[in-house]
């Protein structure tokens, strides 16, 4: 099945990252963190934010599972960072009333 989804890239993170993490909670951690890497790393190539913190949960994990707990906290830190840049990126100024938190 992943050797099909290769020809599907859009698809790939969305069904590699939950099967990698099966694998390696049922053992299987080389096989998991292949593809919980590959997952994480085509959804960053597509700029797909969508659940890409639980894949990053998921390969931390993992790394600490296989005694990799350098690597773990490297990926915790250089996404913190990133997560702080996009944040000051953001446009600032005026937001519409539907995205202020005091009112309705």
């Amino acid at each position: 099945m992943i050797t099909r989804l290769a020809d599907i890239p859009f698809l790939f993170p969305l069904i590699a990252a939950p099967l990698g993490r099966a694998y390696a909670l049922t053992g299987r951690t080389e096989e998991g963190l292949r593809l919980l890497e590959e997952a994480v790393q085509r959804a960053q190539d597509m700029q797909w934010a969508a659940n890409h913190a639980l894949r990053l949960v998921w390969l931390a994990e993992t790394y600490l599972q296989t005694g990799g707990e350098s690597a773990a906290r490297r990926l915790g830190t250089t996404r913190a960072g990133a997560g702080q840049a996009a944040r000051r990126a953001r446009p600032r100024g005026p937001r519409p009333p539907a995205a202020r938190p005091d009112r309705g």
